[in-house]
């Protein structure tokens, strides 16, 4: 194992001089052949110029003889060119063909030099078949251009690189000497480090596996308590939350997280106190009614951490089931008490009529009547009690559609007539034909019916009963106005509670259940609407409902 980590970090030490020595040699060989060729450009410059200081001090007019003296004079190509491009003198061509070399005004480095003074250029002459490097420099008349074979620079290249590698050698053999020297130290001190390295890694994967799962179950665990529908809240030792969920933040009327907050300052709940102390010890509960906009019943359970550093509460909302519970025994109780008096006039004829009347001819009608008037209510009072508990049970199938109101009323007024006449009372329809709302027939006219019929029960003799309708944007209001003896406002939030009665001897003389108007609100509710009652001045009462108007897809009837 020694020889093989000496043997992996001279590896590594010998690939790192490579691809170091490497890049670099080729950068180094770059920035050499642009030094090489810059140096010959500025040769070639400063030999043009000589050549230009040469011209201006020499009368003679041949130019092809003074390229070619130049030329030998330097060993480069020496040409003399005009400003309109003719070649005046060559020394790469004899003197009888220099009137046949081309035009050179559209050579690049002739172009640079008319147009800046001086050009470069470097590319293959047609005139002497050779790549040359050009460079040239123009007064303005004529142009002096001097060129040399891009040999000459491959050569001083070629003499640098030579230099380079050997250097590059010395250098290289110096990095395997440093590299092998350098294994051998780092393997002594990273053989410790070698032997460890396994163990440390299962570690390291063991750790990456626990915080994945812990992730994972805080993700859940978060997950189940925002969905929770009961209020969870956590306090630490000094009664500072910890934790709270959305449901016990909406419980307690907080907006703001109050995490980091003592409890009594952000729930204001001087229960929790005695909850917090008994619940360090062990599990309690406590319930108690919280203020606010409304108010509510809450259960509140107390339990010690595992860990003992503070206490966990989970909060239930009891309002509802408290308030069902109250209805419950509200019903138990009022149903026995309804259910009572019937039963026992029943129980007392026929006992009556058992022990002997059944035989009297005078008296015996007379109980058996009796006994016919509170069947007949107890069997009204029954029915009513199940078409109540089939509405609340969503049993009572509603077929919303769009329906004119003013047969509805007229049919229930028809039915009517003949009770207001036995009482001498007048019943009006005061609905337009063009009113019309979403309702279900049906169920529309058993609420006119009981609120007309209440109407006609409770209103003196020669009364005036009216059903009239308005109508606005969003609802259709139709009301049942009478000008009866009203009803006091004490009693006008409750007249819709069943066995509810403003005046109970009388209710019960009159035969009703006390339950037709508890059966109207669950109507009208289940039709999308609400109900209520207003005093009718200068007397009387408004029973009223409010009804949708019918939209483009109802169906007219």
């Amino acid at each position: 194992m020694r020889t093989g980590l000496r043997v992996r970090l001279f590896g590594a030490s010998l690939a790192l001089v490579i691809l170091v020595g490497v890049p670099a040699s080729v950068f180094l060989e770059g920035k050499l052949r642009g030094w090489v060729r810059d140096q010959t450009v500025e040769e070639l410059s400063a030999y043009a110029r000589s050549i230009q200081v040469a011209l201006e001090n020499n009368s003679s007019d041949n130019l092809q003889s003074v390229a070619s003296d130049f030329a030998k004079a330097l060993a480069i190509r020496v040409t003399l060119i005009d400003s309109a491009g003719k070649v005046l003198g060559d020394s790469g061509v004899d003197a009888e063909s220099i009137d046949e070399v081309d035009n050179h005004a559209n050579r690049p480095e002739v172009l640079q030099a008319q147009k800046y003074g001086t050009g470069i250029a470097q590319r293959l002459s047609t005139t002497v078949n050779s790549e040359l490097l050009y460079a040239a420099i123009s007064d303005g008349t004529i142009t002096i251009r001097l060129a040399t074979p891009l040999t000459r620079v491959n050569a001083a290249v070629h003499r640098l690189r030579l230099t380079l590698g050997v250097s590059a050698l010395i250098f290289l053999s110096a990095g395997i000497f440093l590299s092998g020297l350098a294994s051998s130290l780092a393997s002594r001190r990273l053989r410790p480090l070698v032997s460890s390295a396994g163990s440390f890694t299962r570690v390291t994967a063991e750790l990456e596996r626990t915080v994945a799962l812990l992730g994972r179950e805080r993700d859940r665990f978060q997950t189940a308590l925002e969905r929770l529908e009961e209020g969870v809240l956590a306090i630490n030792r000094e009664r500072r939350i910890t934790l709270i969920n959305p449901a016990a933040m909406r419980l307690l009327n907080l907006e703001d997280s109050p995490v980091g907050r003592p409890i009594l300052e952000a729930a204001r709940v001087p229960e929790f106190t005695d909850l917090a102390r008994k619940g360090a010890l062990d599990a309690c509960e406590k319930e108690f009614d919280l203020d606010g906009a409304r108010a509510r019943r809450v259960l509140a359970k107390a339990c010690p951490l595992r860990s003992g550093t503070g206490v966990v509460f989970s909060l239930h909302d009891m309002t509802e089931l408290r308030k069902l519970e109250t209805m419950r025994r509200d019903f138990v109780t009022n149903v026995s008490h309804e259910l009572r008096t019937p039963v026992s006039i029943v129980m007392a004829n026929a006992e009556t009529l058992l022990n002997g009347a059944l035989d009297d001819k005078e008296r015996a009608p007379m109980f058996l009547d009796a006994i016919h008037r509170q069947t007949e209510r107890l069997s009204m009072l029954i029915s009513d009690l199940l078409e109540l508990s089939r509405i609340e049970a969503g049993q009572f199938p509603m077929q919303l559609q769009c329906m004119s109101i003013k047969p509805a009323v007229e049919r229930t007024l028809d039915s009517l007539k003949a009770r207001a006449a036995e009482k001498q009372q007048s019943l009006m329809c005061s609905v337009a034909d063009s009113v019309k709302a979403c309702a279900d027939p049906q169920a529309l006219e058993h609420v006119l019916m009981n609120l007309v019929d209440n109407a006609i029960k409770y209103c003196p003799e020669g009364s005036c009963v009216e059903v009239s309708a308005s109508v606005t944007d969003t609802t259709i209001r139709i009301a049942v106005s009478d000008d009866g003896p009203g009803i006091a406002e004490r009693h006008r939030t409750r007249v819709f509670e069943r066995f509810y009665r403003v005046d109970k001897g009388r209710a019960r003389t009159m035969g009703g259940t006390g339950l037709g108007l508890s059966i109207v609100k669950h109507m009208v509710e289940s039709m999308g609407g609400t109900v209520g009652v207003t005093p009718n001045r200068p007397n009387g009462s408004t029973f009223w409902l409010s009804l949708s108007p019918c939209d483009a897809s109802s169906q007219t009837t």
